[in-house]
């Protein structure tokens, strides 16, 4: 057969891309990691929240760590380049590199489970910081997972 007349669905190339990156954060999250982070920021919060406000956001929590583990590991190797990840300038890097994509993140979890919604203004500004602590967190040990998996041979 000749492969230079074949026709490649890049969009489905991209997507099965994106859900083999999904079911392998799947595998390899660190759940217990994300555990502690429930029990030492956001459950401080909980005697001022409602209970429907409680799910959304620990729900939001949730999700940006997993999405954020998952954009570790598809930019992990720009990320590595860039050395520690426990450093202020190494944040400051995920931000202007990643801000957009960081704020897309934010945007569809606030949306989805409407947080600006069901909190009220002061609460929602300190789960907001939490939030943002989130990202680049789960970010950095995406990045570092996938180093391990590159190792591997496994991404």
């Amino acid at each position: 057969m000749n492969i230079m007349g074949k026709v490649i669905d890049l969009e489905e190339t991209f997507l099965e891309r994106a859900e083999r990156l999904r079911l392998l954060a799947l595998k390899f999250f660190p759940w217990t990691e994300l555990d502690r982070v429930m029990i030492e920021w956001v459950e401080p919060f909980h005697k001022s929240m409602s209970a429907r406000g409680r799910v959304a956001v620990e729900e939001a929590v949730y999700r940006l760590a997993f999405d954020s583990f998952v954009m570790g590991l598809k930019h992990c190797r720009v990320a590595l380049e860039q050395g520690a990840a426990d450093t202020w300038e190494y944040r400051r890097w995920f931000f202007q590199v990643f801000g957009e994509e960081a704020d897309q993140l934010f945007q569809k979890a606030a949306e989805d489970f409407q947080l600006f919604q069901v909190l009220e203004d002061m609460v929602c500004q300190s789960v907001w910081l939490v939030l943002e602590e989130v990202v680049p967190q789960w970010f950095f040990l995406g990045t570092n997972e996938g180093k391990q998996l590159r190792k591997q041979r496994m991404l």
